[in-house]
């Protein structure tokens, strides 16, 4: 049997030796995971890639029918050049309604452009009158239930 004091000493060097395993453990498991994070980013970009090479084949493939549609149309129509139109598309302009009404005249509705200066006059197909208008402001608020409380 050892003696106590070779008994401690033999059982801390052991403690040491497992501390050193476990934070060689820990070290491991953190490049793992750092490798393996890695790992997932590559695969992410490369199927990124792939998708983006089989977007830019789909486009191009596109573009030839459209190539191929344009000539088949020009010389079905005899014409020399056709229109291409643009990848992106313009916006549009917004707009505002502006409803008018003078007493002599029914109601009318003008579509206003900002870009443009053109106004398109439509004509309403049941003219209100004011107080007609005014009504129908009063009629559409909601009523209040009445509620009486028993005692």
């Amino acid at each position: 049997m050892l003696s106590t004091p070779e008994e401690l000493q033999g059982l801390q060097n052991t403690r040491t030796k497992m501390e050193s395993e476990y934070h060689s453990l820990e070290e491991q498991e953190k490049n793992l995971e750092l490798r393996t994070k890695i790992l997932e980013e590559k695969i992410a970009i490369e199927e990124l890639k792939r998708n983006n090479r089989a977007k830019n084949e789909a486009i191009e493939q596109l573009k030839s029918r459209l190539d191929g549609l344009e000539q088949r149309f020009s010389t079905m129509t005899g014409e020399t050049s056709t229109p291409t139109f643009e990848a992106e598309a313009e916006p549009e302009p917004e707009t505002t309604e502006v409803v008018t009404q003078d007493e002599d005249t029914p109601e009318v509705s003008e579509l206003q452009t900002e870009e443009q200066d053109t106004v398109t006059v439509t004509a309403v197909e049941n003219p209100t009158t004011p107080e007609q208008e005014q009504v129908e402001v009063v009629n559409s608020k909601p009523e209040k239930k009445k509620r009486k409380l028993f005692y």
